[in-house]
């Protein structure tokens, strides 16, 4: 497949991965997280054109069953979101790979690395396949891929073999609480990343902080012992969960000294270096 549903670029980015890097955000994903800070991906857009007549600066068109997006005239106010009754993006572009190896290489002397993300980038795991070992080869770039591991193994172990690795999103330890968190069990998850650090493509586990959710010292600590058999330098970010840009209400940010009591149940477990905050970079 030589073609993906991209929801935008974010480049320099300084928090997909080491260093500065570009960041492609694919459309669509396969969790429903209570949390997510940019739900706007989750679904295609289905073009029935109920946002056309609320954006602002009417950069947004349907014609011939199709709806045009022009980014010249976008505001990026978000009027068509609310709009949308599946709370998508019209503002999602198809690309080729020919046309992100473009963009990679004009802007490669400023960067440190390409990272896919999402959404859940698997989803579009061919376009990566083949972009990453263009990328790689055209412009010695690594590439990372930030993933929630809900995929099939062979989907996993491809996107392995293509990439640098993973960046590792762990939302929940306990099953029945992943369900409620997600939508989603995390068994196959779970073996998927026991899978990927045997194969040495774990780069980063991370997690969010969500009270009434992932707050407790049960829950903190069964992931901290969970990272800490993956390997001995897998570090594991932890971020407190933010309210900006989420839909679901009734989810409270954690109390600061509620989070960083948290903070020292995991560096408990994994040892101080290898527990991340925010900001911090910390690769191996």
């Amino acid at each position: 497949m030589n073609t993906a549903t991209i929801h935008r670029i974010l480049s320099p980015s300084f928090v997909d991965g080491p260093g500065s890097r570009m960041a492609i955000f694919l459309q669509g994903c396969n969790l429903r997280c209570l949390f997510c800070h940019n739900p706007e991906t989750w679904t295609l857009c289905s073009s029935c054109g109920a946002c056309v007549a609320g954006c602002p600066g009417g950069a947004l068109e349907l014609a011939e069953g199709r709806l045009h997006h022009d980014p010249a005239r976008c505001r990026e106010c978000d009027a068509c979101l609310q709009a949308c009754p599946r709370g998508s993006s019209p503002r999602c572009q198809v690309w080729e790979v020919d046309r992100l190896l473009g963009r990679v290489r004009r802007e490669a002397p400023f960067l440190d690395g390409i990272t896919f993300s999402g959404g859940e980038c698997s989803l579009q795991a061919e376009f990566i396949l083949e972009a990453a070992r263009r990328i790689q080869a055209e412009t010695g770039l690594g590439v990372l891929a930030d993933t929630n591991g809900e995929m099939e193994p062979g989907t996993l172990e491809a996107l392995a073999a293509a990439t640098e690795g993973f960046l590792f999103d762990v939302k929940a330890w306990d099953p029945a609480l992943h369900q409620r968190l997600t939508g989603c069990g995390n068994a196959r998850i779970l073996d998927n990343l026991r899978r990927a650090a045997r194969l040495g493509r774990v780069r980063e586990v991370r997690t969010v902080v969500v009270p009434g959710f992932t707050d407790s010292e049960e829950e903190i600590g069964a992931i901290g012992r969970l990272v800490s058999s993956l390997g001995p330098d897998i570090p594991w970010r932890l971020s407190p969960f933010r309210r900006q840009g989420v839909r679901t209400q009734g989810l409270s940010e954690p109390d600061p000294a509620r989070f960083q009591a948290l903070v020292q149940v995991a560096r408990a477990e994994l040892g101080a270096s290898r527990v991340l905050l925010r900001g911090d970079q910390g690769f191996r």
